[in-house]
């Protein structure tokens, strides 16, 4: 069971729902998962608190 993680600023519910389900059909057609199954975390930000670190 491939795990998928999404993050999108200024998402909502249906946005997230149709990348979700855009991903699942993607890895069933090229890597051959079942249909029923699928584990993925769908997460929606307001763009305001979030940070990115690095070292380079």
């Amino acid at each position: 069971m491939p795990f998928v993680r999404i993050d999108e600023i200024g998402a909502d519910r249906g946005r997230l729902d149709a990348l979700g389900r855009a991903v699942h059909d993607a890895l069933t057609e090229t890597i051959g998962i079942p249909h029923n199954d699928r584990f993925q975390v769908l997460v929606g930000h307001d763009g305001v608190g979030g940070m990115l670190r690095y070292d380079d």
